[in-house]
């Protein structure tokens, strides 16, 4: 958009001057040459201006499609990473009460086995009493 604010200028200024068919009746034909010198200067520097636009355009689309495929990726990954959080998050809860069941399995264990210590300790004092 470098060159559109005096671009529009001199077509502001062109048609002020020349903007009514009267105005251009009244001219001389050296000044009607140099009015369509002065138009095909403003036909030159609008086709340069419509090229500029049309290649900003078509990079601007191809942006555009580009952040749309990214965006489109970033929303798939998201997904797929809730899902891995989600199912993280379930072999946690399982982890944790296997875990728990295996703490309850070695505390009973312990315990049978004070129990059992216990009995052999006994029955080993009972045999020495029988045995003296």
């Amino acid at each position: 958009m470098r060159g559109s604010p005096r671009l529009l200028l001199f077509a502001i200024n062109l048609l002020t001057e020349y903007g009514s068919g009267n105005a251009l009746e009244s001219t001389t034909i050296r000044e009607r040459e140099n009015i369509g010198g002065k138009l095909e200067e403003i036909l030159i520097v609008l086709r340069t201006a419509t090229l500029e636009h049309a290649k900003q355009i078509a990079q601007l689309k191809s942006e555009n499609e580009h952040l749309r495929n990214d965006k489109e990726s970033l929303r798939d990954d998201y997904k797929k990473l809730r899902n891995d959080f989600e199912n993280m998050r379930k072999e946690h809860e399982s982890l944790k009460s296997s875990l728990e069941e295996h703490f309850r399995e070695r505390d009973e264990l312990k315990l049978q086995l004070n129990t059992t210590e216990g009995r052999l300790q006994y029955l080993e004092a009972i045999t020495r009493q029988i045995s003296e």
